[in-house]
């Protein structure tokens, strides 16, 4: 796998073009095999502050559930019957809690322009990456930014209707890439 680093090579276009590299747009790596869109620096930041509190949260639950039990007068008063309710209401709760956290990963979008497929992926993008979806070329209808006020997201609508988003950011900096989106993904009229 080639990872290129600079900042030139990191973001569509030049630097001369698109300025110096700001921590609010999304990272676009080049591979072998095509390239990555990855959410912004300040955006992975905010999934993993939001990813460890959930999982503090679900610990605590987690903790509070078994200590009903195993700590000696933490539930003198009670019977076993509501230790037992308020200990799988505990559990429950860490249980949602652990999956709500598992939903704050910073997902990715390949192009994987070799064998003309978009890839969905999460994880630390070190070794194999979690697959969560995998789309032909074909399966695209558009690509289109989207703005809302001085942000934009850029999104990769499918035939069938549903929508990857591929990056958010100043939709001046998402033009390009929303351009050589379309490009590869071999769009007509550049959609």
């Amino acid at each position: 796998m080639v990872s290129f680093t600079e900042p030139q090579q990191a973001f569509v276009g030049s630097r001369a073009v698109h300025g110096a590299v700001r921590p609010d747009q999304p990272q676009v790596e080049q591979q072998f095999w095509g390239y990555e869109i990855g959410p912004a620096e300040s955006e992975r930041g905010a999934l993993a502050l939001a990813r460890g509190v959930f999982i503090l949260l679900a610990l605590a639950c987690g903790l509070a559930a078994a200590g009903i039990w195993l700590i000696p007068g933490a539930a003198d008063g009670l019977a076993p019957l509501p230790r037992l309710v308020l200990s799988a209401m505990l559990g429950g709760a860490a249980a949602a809690l652990h999956a709500r956290a598992e939903g704050h990963r910073a997902v990715r979008l390949q192009v994987d322009t070799a064998r003309g497929e978009l890839r969905e992926v999460t994880g630390p993008g070190i070794g194999r990456a979690p697959v969560l979806g995998v789309y032909g070329f074909d399966a695209v209808s558009g690509v289109v930014l989207h703005c809302a006020g001085a942000r934009g997201q850029l999104q990769v609508r499918l035939a069938c209707g549903d929508v990857l988003p591929a990056g958010t950011g100043d939709p001046a900096d998402l033009e390009p890439l929303r351009a050589r989106l379309a490009a590869d993904l071999r769009l007509p009229g550049g959609a």
